[in-house]
């Protein structure tokens, strides 16, 4: 009898801890991230529902430092969003078209995990979706990012960073971006 008091009071404890432990959430990443559009400077998506214009082409590439989805590490991964979020982004959740590359050291499993969070980070219905495959390179030197994705043949990005008054590089925090609950740290 004394033992099933035991096994019932170390079930209990287990159940408790288990109830009070934080759960790991299904995925989270830190990433590298840049991002040009048709738009002037600043990108006004970012603060209102709908683009400068009745369309906004924009090139997002993205390299994955550290992450996971499940059971499968996202490290390491890129991926490239060329599209049209179009005009009704903002008001309807509708884009106009867009195309994800993934560069071929993304593994298939990364792919796997990284389709449903691109999709549920914009949170959009796309009129057109392609998914294709080339070489992403990202890199950055000084107060300069660049970014070319099939070897600066299908799309490139070269930004510089543009200097707060403190001499840094300017920070947005606390801004809603589409779907990302947590978009800093």
């Amino acid at each position: 009898m004394r033992s099933w008091k035991q096994i019932s009071l170390l079930t209990f404890c287990l159940l408790v801890l288990m109830a009070t432990t934080p759960a790991k959430p299904a995925w989270q990443m830190k990433a590298d991230y840049v991002e040009a559009c048709s738009c002037h400077l600043f990108c006004p998506c970012y603060f209102n529902k709908h683009a400068e214009m009745p369309h906004c082409e924009f090139n997002m590439a993205v390299k994955v430092r550290e992450g996971h989805s499940g059971d499968t590490s996202l490290a390491g991964a890129k991926y490239w969003l060329t599209g049209d979020l179009g005009d009704e982004w903002g008001t309807n959740k509708k884009g106009a078209w867009v195309a994800v590359s993934f560069d071929p050291s993304t593994s298939k499993q990364q792919r796997d995990a990284l389709a449903p969070m691109i999709l549920k980070t914009y949170g959009l219905e796309w009129g057109e979706l392609k998914v294709q495959e080339a070489p992403i390179e990202i890199s950055r030197s000084g107060d300069i990012v660049e970014a070319k994705l099939g070897g600066g043949q299908m799309a490139h990005m070269k930004l510089q960073r543009e200097r707060g008054a403190d001499g840094k590089g300017v920070v947005l925090k606390n801004v809603k971006y589409f779907g990302i609950v947590r978009f800093w740290t």
